[in-house]
């Protein structure tokens, strides 16, 4: 897409290079027509009136009286030269020519304007031309007279031999294809990506593309035949204007999407924003008025017209401030920054256009509608690459969401698959050593050999069964666990099962902190603390043990000390006991580090780092 921008814009300027070194124009002169009652006749005793045209683009601003323009051809072949006379300007009311030789009025062409059908049309084309033949060795006057009311007067006049006109339209044709084609392309693409997205600041840009290709092929007149007549009682010449409210309409609400997502504006800024939606809301059914006052043989108030740059103005200098504003409060400052390079170049074509519609300044192809094609192609370039950062940090959010929730479910799988293991593991062994107890007590009952003590070791099978899947349970209760609720559990498990154990000492020292562990850390911590007490006391023989948990960087710390007998860690690593297997795959469940330190008769460290 780029590079078709910029072969559109080289392309324009070669156009614009060939068509200057062509043949040169004859000069122009130009008369006020202030009564409406000027004659060819009572022209040809005021040619010292007329004003030469010294630049291709003036233009004479609101002004709803005649202009003539006068223009003298030489044909110095032996041949009749056929010459088309166009006037650059599709709504323009009225415009009729005539011919004078040697003070004689030679021809008078019928009245051509935007309301007149082309099948009634010299040459069928949205602008008015006329084919004028220059006799050999000769020289002839062209009279024109140019009206339109109400709006501004512009009449750029050309001159062409019938080839040059032609090859000049078919180039036109080729540009506005283009030009037409990209912008009907980024229209799907919006549209497409709104779709897939369900974002409005899609539609609001596929929109406003949309109404603006609609609206710059209106204003330059192009397809006319087709709205001319109008449509639900507006003028075919004011559909341009419907489409250009309904762009503003458009950019308004897409600049509120794309640079203030989720942003509430302040009252004043709400009120401005609500102001410029409703003046070009309004705007639409005056145009409608327009035609029902010239139906009804009303004067339409003058100070209505006023009312149209006004909505087209103060939302382009809003939305030029809109951005402004995001970027002092820092809200989309990406966004907003592609956005101003893009609008700068059509606020500056608006600004200038003012007092261009008003005569004050000259015409330029820049700031007329080649201009804005070309400005609009830019500023849709600028805009799909914002919203091309946009679609790719929508789908890195997008993809990031999915992979937490993965990441969530297998997480969710993994503590479900350990609390299966662990009841497996802890509930089911004791269950099958209980079961198998029992079998023994039937076989010794039949025997009458049955001993208090046996019974006894089968109900202590029982009760750390039944205490095991409490454990359970309670990890599986909720999905995290403070740290004061992990300690609480730790400190009811030692107060119940080893408060009565004589001359050993268990300290519980706890950070404070507002981290939390998943249901599967807990249970697995809460384990390892078991099976270090339960070897710390009964085979250890310790008489003081402490559990220590810190927070170093965001890492849990738990130690567990005892002053007990101590063992041989090198003995340990060929050949392994079934304790510390147990801790060591506990450790590995939770992705977390441990660590052991103990010596014959100085006591054991047990510490885990998660």
């Amino acid at each position: 897409m780029k590079i078709f921008v910029i072969f559109f814009l080289l392309y324009w300027l070669h156009y614009e290079a060939v068509k200057a070194q062509t043949e040169p124009k004859p000069s122009i002169w130009y008369l006020r027509d202030a009564h409406s009652n000027f004659t060819v006749d009572s022209l040809l005793k005021k040619n010292e009136e007329f004003t030469l045209i010294k630049n291709a683009g003036q233009n004479w601003g609101h002004d709803n009286v005649p202009y003539w323009f006068r223009i003298s051809m030489t044909n110095k072949s032996d041949k009749i030269e056929k010459k088309l006379v166009e006037v650059g300007y599709a709504y323009l009311d009225e415009v009729t020519i005539f011919v004078v030789k040697n003070k004689q009025l030679l021809y008078k062409s019928a009245t051509v304007g935007w309301q007149i059908p082309y099948r009634s049309r010299p040459l069928k084309h949205y602008n008015p031309i006329f084919s004028v033949p220059i006799d050999p060795q000769s020289t002839q006057t062209i009279y024109l007279r140019v009206y339109r009311r109400i709006l501004t007067i512009s009449a750029p006049i050309n001159i062409w031999n019938e080839d040059q006109f032609y090859e000049n339209d078919s180039t036109k044709k080729i540009l506005w294809g283009a030009f037409g084609g990209i912008l009907f392309f980024v229209f799907l693409i919006g549209l497409i990506l709104f779709l897939e997205l369900r974002q409005r600041t899609y539609l609001y840009y596929a929109l406003y593309v949309l109404m603006a290709m609609i609206y710059t092929f209106a204003n330059k007149g192009i397809f006319l035949e087709y709205y001319q007549n109008g449509f639900l009682g507006f003028y075919g010449r004011n559909i341009r204007q419907i489409f250009l409210n309904l762009e503003i309409i458009f950019i308004l609400m897409f600049i509120k999407e794309y640079l203030f997502p989720n942003f509430r504006f302040p009252l004043v800024i709400n009120i401005i924003f609500r102001l410029c939606i409703f003046l070009n809301v309004i705007a639409i059914p005056l145009l409608w008025a327009e035609k029902y006052f010239d139906n009804h043989h009303l004067s339409f108030p003058s100070y209505i017209i006023f009312l149209y740059p006004l909505a087209f103005l103060l939302p382009v200098l809003f939305s030029y401030y809109l951005v402004f504003y995001n970027l002092l409060h820092k809200i989309e400052v990406t966004a907003s920054r592609i956005y101003l390079i893009g609008i700068t170049p059509l606020v500056l074509l608006t600004l200038l256009s003012i007092p261009r519609n008003y005569g004050i300044i000259h015409n330029h192809w820049l700031i007329d509608t080649e201009g804005t094609m070309l400005f609009l192609l830019f500023e849709i370039l600028i805009l799909s690459v914002g919203l091309g950062i946009r679609y790719k940090n929508l789908r890195d959010e997008k993809e990031f969401q999915q992979k937490l929730v993965y990441e969530g479910q297998l997480k969710l799988l993994h503590e479900r698959e350990s609390i299966s293991r662990d009841l497996h593991d802890n509930v089911g062994s004791q269950l099958s050593v209980i079961s198998s107890g029992l079998d023994n007590i039937g076989f010794l009952a039949e025997k009458q050999k049955v001993t208090p003590e046996k019974i006894e070791t089968i109900n202590e099978f029982v009760r750390e069964a039944i205490q095991s899947l409490r454990d359970t349970i309670w990890a599986t209760h909720q999905e995290t666990f403070s740290l004061a609720e992990f300690r609480a559990r730790v400190q009811q498990y030692i107060h119940k099962y080893y408060q009565s154990v004589e001359n050993c000492q268990i300290i519980v020292n706890f950070e404070e902190n507002e981290l939390n562990l998943s249901s599967s850390q807990a249970l697995n911590l809460f384990r390892i603390i078991q099976e270090a007490l339960n070897n710390a006391i009964k085979y250890a023989q310790a008489s003081n043990i402490s559990i220590n948990l810190r927070i170093i960087e965001q890492e849990i710390s738990i130690s567990i000390i005892d002053n007990g007998i101590g063992f041989d860690i090198i003995k340990t690593r060929t050949e392994p006991q079934y304790g510390l297997l147990n801790l060591q795959k506990r450790v590995n469940e939770i992705e977390a580090q441990l660590t052991i330190k103990s010596k014959i008769g100085e006591g054991t460290k047990i510490e885990v780092l998660l």
